[in-house]
This record gives C-alpha cells, sequence and structure tokens, in this order.
C-alpha cells in the first residue's frame, strides 16, 4: 500500500502513514486545484474533534468555491447578453448613421464614403443629382407632411428604378443623388433618367390626390470631370442649376463653360455683397410723362452700382439667384422715400416713385410690413411708391406673389405690370392680377410700330383702358412715335426722348422742364 510522509515541523521525528490514514480533501478553484490533507501526529484512532474540524472547513471552502464560481459563470452570461445588446445597439447605431430616416435611402456620409473609395481605385462612373421641379409648391399648398410623403414616394421609386444600375442616396430636402457603377455613355446614362422621371410622372397619386411631379438632374461622370468629391459634388450643382434654369424636367451634363460662368457669378456675388457692406449703390430717376400735358407725372427708380460699370442686367439675375436682393431691395425703398422727403423740403412737388421688384422679394413675408413701417417712418404716404413687377413673377408660386401683391394694394400703393408684350399670356394676366398699370414693352412698340399691324399696340391700349388700367409706353425716342402713341391714347411716356435716368441733382433741374407739347 503507497504510504505518505508527514513531517512536522515542530518535531523532528517522521512518521510514515498509510494512505488510508490520511484525511484529504480537494477543491477545484478556477483553473486551479487545491488538495488539503491532514493526519493527527499519532495517527488516527476513531473519529476525534479535529477530524470534523478539518471535514467541516473543507466542506466550507468547497461550498464558497462552488458559489463563487457560480456567481461568475452567471456573470460571464450577464456580461455575454450586455455585449450582445451593445452590439445590437452598434449596429443600429451604424444604420442610422449611413440612412435617411425618412426614405430609409443612404445618407449623405454614405454617399462620401462609396465615393471616396471608388475615387481611390480610380473606377468609372457617373453621378446625377436630381432635384423635384417646384417642390416648394406641394409643402406650402399641401403642407410639410404630406411633402414628406411625396419625398418617401419618390424615393421608393427610383429606388425601384435603379437597382440594375447603381445606388440611390438622399442627400438634402428634395434632392436625391444616384451613383451609377458601370454608366458612362451620355446616351445610355440620359435613358435612365428618361426612364426613371417617366415612372415619376406616371405613379404620382398620393392619398388619391394626382401630383405633377418631375425632376431636373445635373450629370457628372468619373473621373472624367474630377477625381476630388468636393469638386464633383460642386459640378453637380452647377449642372443641375444650368438644367433648372433651362425649364423643367431638364437634364444636364457638367460643361466647363458652365465653370467659367460660375466663376463669374461668384465674382459678381463678392462684388454685390461688398457694394451692400459699404453702401455703393445708388439710385438714378428716369421721368415718366403724362401723354396730353408732356409733364412729368412720376419717376422710375433704377439701380446702379458706384464705380462699376456692370448693368443691372448682369447683377440683379445673381443678387436674385443668392437671396441678396431681398436685402438689396429694402434698401432701395427706403432710399426712394427718403429721396421724397429730400424733394418735398426743397419744395417739388411730390410726384410718385416706381421701384421694381423681383420675384424673390414677393416671396419675403415681411415685405408689406416693411413698407408700412417705412411709410410711417418718413410719414409718407402710400401715393408716394409704386412698384413695378413682370409677368414672369406669377410663373412660380403664383398663390404667394397675388397673395403678396394684394396686401401691397391694400396699403394704398399702386402696382404696374412691366415688360407687357414680351411673355405668352399677358393678355390673359389682365383679368386677375392686382395691377393698376400695364407697361408695354420697347419691343412691343418697336416690332408693331414698323409694320402694317399698328393696330395690335392700339387694341391692347384699349382692352386695358376697358379694364380700367393705365398704359405707360417704354422707350420712347423720337418725336414720331411720341405723336403716334398720343393719337393711339396712350396715356403715360417714358424714354431716351425725354430724359435719360438721372441722379437726383440733375432730376431736380429737369423736374418742371418737360415742355408740354
Amino acid at each position: 500500500m503507497k504510504k505518505t510522509v508527514w513531517s512536522n515541523r515542530y518535531d523532528e521525528n517522521t512518521i510514515d502513514f498509510e494512505d488510508s490514514q490520511v484525511l484529504s480533501e480537494t477543491i477545484r478553484l478556477y483553473d486551479s486545484t487545491i488538495e488539503i490533507q491532514a493526519i493527527p501526529k499519532s495517527g488516527w484512532s476513531g473519529t476525534t474533534p479535529v477530524m470534523y474540524v478539518i471535514m467541516l472547513t473543507g466542506l466550507l471552502v468547497a461550498s464558497f468555491s462552488a458559489f463563487s464560481v457560480s456567481k461568475m459563470i452567471g456573470a460571464t452570461r450577464e456580461l455575454r447578453d450586455k455585449y450582445e445588446e451593445i452590439q445590437e445597439n452598434q449596429s443600429h447605431i451604424n444604420y442610422l448613421a449611413n440612412h435617411d430616416p425618412l426614405t430609409d435611402l443612404y445618407n449623405r456620409r454614405k454617399f462620401i464614403e462609396d465615393i471616396d473609395e471608388r475615387l481611390l481605385w480610380n473606377k468609372k462612373g457617373s453621378l446625377v443629382l436630381m432635384d423635384l421641379d417646384d417642390f416648394k409648391n406641394i409643402n406650402d399648398s399641401l403642407g410639410h407632411v404630406y411633402g414628406d410623403k411625396v419625398i418617401a414616394h419618390v424615393a421608393t421609386l427610383i429606388k425601384k428604378g435603379m437597382i440594375d444600375y447603381g445606388s440611390v442616396y438622399r442627400i438634402d430636402g428634395d434632392e436625391f443623388l444616384i451613383l451609377l457603377e458601370n454608366s458612362t455613355d451620355p446616351e445610355a446614362i440620359l435613358q435612365i433618367i428618361r426612364d426613371l422621371n417617366d415612372s415619376i410622372e406616371k405613379n404620382s397619386t398620393i392619398d388619391e390626390i394626382d401630383n405633377h411631379i418631375t425632376m431636373s438632374a445635373g450629370i457628372v461622370r468619373h473621373p472624367l470631370d474630377g477625381n476630388i468629391v468636393e469638386d464633383l459634388l460642386m459640378k453637380l450643382d452647377i449642372a443641375m442649376n444650368d438644367a433648372k434654369k433651362s425649364g423643367k424636367n431638364q437634364y444636364k451634363f457638367f460643361l466647363d463653360s458652365m465653370m467659367v460662368d460660375f466663376d463669374e457669378k461668384v465674382r459678381i456675388e463678392k462684388m454685390l455683397r461688398k457694394a451692400y457692406e459699404e453702401r455703393k449703390f445708388t439710385l438714378v430717376y428716369q421721368p415718366i410723362v403724362e401723354t396730353k400735358t408732356g409733364k412729368i407725372a412720376s419717376f422710375e427708380a433704377l439701380l446702379r452700382i458706384k464705380d462699376r460699370s456692370l448693368s443691372p442686367a448682369e447683377f440683379i439675375p445673381v443678387a436674385e439667384e443668392t437671396g441678396l436682393i431681398n436685402k438689396i431691395g429694402k434698401r432701395v425703398i427706403e432710399e426712394v422715400l427718403m429721396q421724397q422727403k429730400l424733394f418735398s423740403e426743397k419744395g417739388f412737388a411730390i410726384k410718385p416713385i416706381a421701384v421694381n421688384l423681383s420675384p424673390r422679394q414677393l416671396l419675403d413675408e415681411d415685405l408689406a410690413e416693411f413698407i408700412r413701417q417705412k411709410l410711417n417712418e418718413y410719414q409718407a404716404s402710400p401715393k408716394w411708391l409704386s412698384f413695378e413687377i413682370t409677368e414672369s413673377v406669377l410663373l412660380d408660386h403664383k398663390e404667394e406673389t397675388l397673395k403678396m401683391m394684394n396686401k401691397i394694394r391694400k396699403l394704398g400703393i399702386s402696382i404696374a405690370l412691366d415688360d407687357f408684350g414680351t411673355g405668352y399670356s399677358s393678355l390673359n394676366y389682365l383679368s386677375f392680377i392686382p395691377a393698376d398699370i400695364i407697361k408695354l414693352d420697347k419691343s412691343l412698340k418697336d416690332r408693331f410700330m414698323s409694320s402694317d399691324n399698328k393696330e395690335v399696340v392700339e387694341g391692347i391700349i384699349t382692352i386695358a383702358h376697358a379694364l380700367q388700367l393705365s398704359v405707360v409706353a417704354e422707350g420712347v425716342e423720337t418725336e414720331e412715335e411720341l405723336k403716334w402713341l398720343k393719337e393711339k391714347k396712350c396715356d403715360y411716356l417714358q424714354g431716351y426722348f425725354f430724359s435719360k435716368p438721372e441722379e437726383p441733382a440733375v432730376i431736380e433741374t429737369i423736374y418742371n422742364k418737360i415742355c408740354s407739347y
């Protein structure tokens, strides 16, 4: 039988015992094993208290160890569950980081990540930036909740239409970006876009409301048009804006010539901002003469920039596009009222001054209140002011434009329809537009005075008078034109025959000097 040697450090004697005389207990704790052995100095003589103490101690240690291991196993399971929960949350966070919550499409962040990788590996492809035409009208007329439904509906159609071609992203508002991974052929790209737009037009009924939904698009190809994300996005925006200007439901590839136009626009915009901040804008005034008497009836205020040869035809569209026209326009109104006051203080009879309003200004909800406040501030009569608009203001946002025009008229200010005859539906506009005056465009006079159809101008004047509207003929340059228009009973005349636009100091010298005839 195996024997165990037991050494008592208090006793120099060493005693050999058989294994049956050794009391032991094995404890497993984590990855380790502990073995406790005990034996009396003189061996066992039956059961003794020491034996029970040792056995109890072993049992307690074993129980404690088992309890600890059990707790650790439970803690491990809890940690594993927590880890899985964190993993699920992280996946959800990653999903939200890469997707648009309204449409479930990829977002701008995901697009940047995807295109960066493609450009890194010099992969060829095309990008299409699509924007809903007149989406603001839907939001304004049917509300933003319905507008969101339209966005989500269109997103579904685009995603469905692009399954075989590439990825779709919603990058902002009503703008969608399509990554065509293998398409660079212009005709193939245009066909994809046409098919997509056809699908959108044919499936534009949402909540039983029929919508006429079309999209305009700008297109770039990479790396042909660039290999930097920022450049591609800028060129996409330029191409899409060019498509918008060309009319709705248009698609334009980026061209280098667009970049030249864009750079020029940026240059003009910077100049406009500087001119506004440094008060470099100035006003000139052109007389409008009463046909019967030949005396000045009113003036038109025209905007210029000091020390610049840039014409209004060049800077007004940029001011309109960038939104600067709202700030500039309000300053013009205030300057006109200030000039009226100066004329009055110098003893000149107050005559109305007409100010041009652009389409963008008529969408400014604060415009009517601003005018009312300035009239009070300068103690000016509403009859001191007149506003001129072009029929183009009614092409977009018709309801909002008419609403603002009616607010202005309620203030007691007259409205003139400028450049009449240059559009396609001018006579139709006369039936509902809240105007008091129409101004015949110079091109209309030139076209019909030199032909056998002079009765056309006379007919327009007759219709205007039947609608209780006064008529101003623009661009009068000769005495012959003056006499002919007077014969046709045109109410007012304006043009270089009387005076070119002049600064206030010059206007004062001719205030009462335009002779009658």
